[in-house]
């Protein structure tokens, strides 16, 4: 029987209350100074269904609530107890590495909209290669100036957030609406000051709609700090695409 991955943690962390995938009883496998937090799992598939994925979290963010905790994305499996212990037994240096990053943090994930269009792509009427030439130049002059614009809006958030947490990504314009995505790694003790420097930028920045989410364990973390720590895990199937 498989064993559905959830979380890695500390060996002396409390085993979570609460129902894994499916229903399925949850379970420490301890490898100290490390511990798998698992379930047994029959599928021979698993659906990416929301039902899932809310189980899957509910398992991980009550680890998070004792301990520091490396989330393990949705959908991976260990073929057996044996194969866990040689995990925990072969990565132990990187995985505890990256338990003393998020130590005392979790993660905060920030979506900024804005209202200001992009610069259209479409052409005026063309009489001539250098009418073409001129509206060419226009257009990537407006194209800069829009993001310009929105580097310095960007630039001016982050300086405010900046301060109050442990590490940061974002990824700016993904859609011309979306000005900002952002996660934070931020611990504990300043969650509430990050959580009111938010609803500050909110109030000082009227034209820009800000949605702060979590705590979250620190998926986009750990991944940064230690690049695809499931493809580390050796005898594993993912039973589906990265989520």
């Amino acid at each position: 029987m498989s064993l559905y991955l959830y979380a890695i943690t500390y060996a002396d962390t409390p085993l979570p209350s609460v129902a894994g995938i499916d229903g399925a009883m949850v379970q420490q496998i301890p490898h100290a100074p490390l511990a798998a937090i698992v379930s047994p799992l029959t599928h021979a598939r698993l659906a990416p269904s929301p039902l899932h994925l809310w189980q899957h979290e509910v398992v991980v963010s009550a680890v998070l609530a004792h301990a520091p905790v490396l989330p393990v994305r949705f959908g991976t499996a260990l073929t057996n107890h044996d194969g866990v212990q040689a995990t925990l037994t072969q990565h132990a240096p990187q995985f505890l590495a990256n338990l003393e990053v998020v130590r005392g943090c979790a993660e905060l994930s920030l979506r900024v909209l804005w209202a200001v269009p992009a610069p259209s792509t479409e052409m005026p009427p063309i009489h001539s290669g250098r009418d073409y030439m001129h509206a060419r130049l226009a257009q990537e002059q407006a194209q800069q100036a829009w993001r310009g614009h929105a580097d310095t809006l960007i630039a001016e958030l982050h300086a405010r957030l900046a301060p109050l947490c442990r590490a940061h990504q974002h990824r700016p314009l993904l859609t011309p609406r979306l000005l900002l995505t952002a996660a934070y790694l931020v611990e504990h003790v300043q969650m509430h000051s990050f959580q009111y420097a938010v609803a500050q930028l909110d109030a000082d920045y009227p034209a820009l709609s800000f949605a702060l989410t979590g705590p979250w364990a620190a998926y986009s973390f750990v991944q940064r700090l230690a690049p695809h720590p499931v493809s580390l895990i050796t005898n594993t199937e993912r039973l589906i695409p990265d989520t």
